[in-house]
């Protein structure tokens, strides 16, 4: 699992889960952003996002705390990476 990996997770928590969104601010694909959210929820053995369709609309009770986990993790490699 890779940083920008859960970067990209938290991103689309933080955009109404609008991954089209999520691409344009990271200049990135929307097929990036898919990999690497599809990569997390793999390698978590578990769905962080609710989803209809194509389309996230939300997130599943283990994922909110993977969320939270996950700005931790971002905080803590933050803070390592200023040192």
């Amino acid at each position: 699992m890779r940083i920008v990996d859960l970067k990209r997770v938290l991103m689309l928590s933080e955009c109404s889960y609008k991954i089209h969104i999520v691409a344009f601010e990271l200049n990135s694909r929307v097929s990036t952003v898919w990999n690497s959210i599809h990569q997390v929820e793999e390698k978590l053995g578990y769905r962080i996002f609710s989803r209809r369709g194509p389309d996230y609309i939300g997130l599943t009770e283990k994922g909110k705390e993977a969320i939270k986990q996950i700005r931790n993790i971002l905080r803590d490699y933050k803070e390592l990476d200023l040192r």
